[in-house]
């Protein structure tokens, strides 16, 4: 989840900071009061896994523990903000799709100027829909350390669920692509 939130805040970065500009009416210079609301702003927009109040208290937390306890106000203020409003905030980032589709979809403007030059802006919106996806996780049977059969029954008792896929680099039954990554991670088959 970790990996999915800094990853997350990356991707679409731009329009996370286009939310903090919203709420905020000074820049806000400080990197990591930045990186705070990003990340707690990408939970509460783009995952669905944990709760608003909760990605306002650890955030809150996180801000005192760096140091930040000035800022934490801030911070505190802007997420619950947000917390209030998702119905028209979520509204507003669908209508920044249609009316500024760059930022909407946090890629820069000279890379969708480009592409809306060679090609109609439905499939510029379907590329970018794409780009912002996250990838698929596959992992791969070290035959060194385990063997198909006993690899799945240890992955089926953890939870880990995956789908074996065939690849020219790779014959039958030993690569995997990963439905659920964060059990992967957990898994002692690592």
């Amino acid at each position: 989840m970790l990996q999915e939130i800094v990853f997350g805040s990356v991707r679409w970065q731009a329009t996370l900071d286009w939310l903090i500009g919203r709420k905020s009416s000074r820049p806000t210079d400080n990197i990591l009061v930045k990186v705070l609301l990003r990340s707690a702003l990408y939970q509460m927009f783009w995952m669905e896994r944990v709760p608003d109040f909760a990605v306002v208290n650890e955030t809150v937390g996180a801000a005192r523990d760096l140091g930040l306890t000035r800022q934490a106000g801030f911070i505190n203020a802007l997420l619950r903000g947000y917390g209030r409003e998702m119905e028209l905030t979520e509204r507003a980032l669908a209508d920044l799709k249609r009316h500024d589709p760059a930022l909407g979809h946090s890629h820069p403007k000279w890379l969708v100027d480009r592409w809306r030059s060679r090609w109609p802006m439905a499939r510029v919106v379907k590329l970018m829909e794409w780009n912002n996806t996250p990838p698929p996780t596959y992992a791969r049977l070290n035959m060194l350390r385990s063997d198909p059969a006993r690899l799945a029954a240890l992955w089926k008792a953890e939870g880990v669920q995956a789908t074996g896929v065939t690849h020219p680099w790779c014959r039958g039954g030993l690569a995997y692509q990963v439905e659920n990554p964060s059990a992967l991670v957990a898994s002692s088959s690592l």
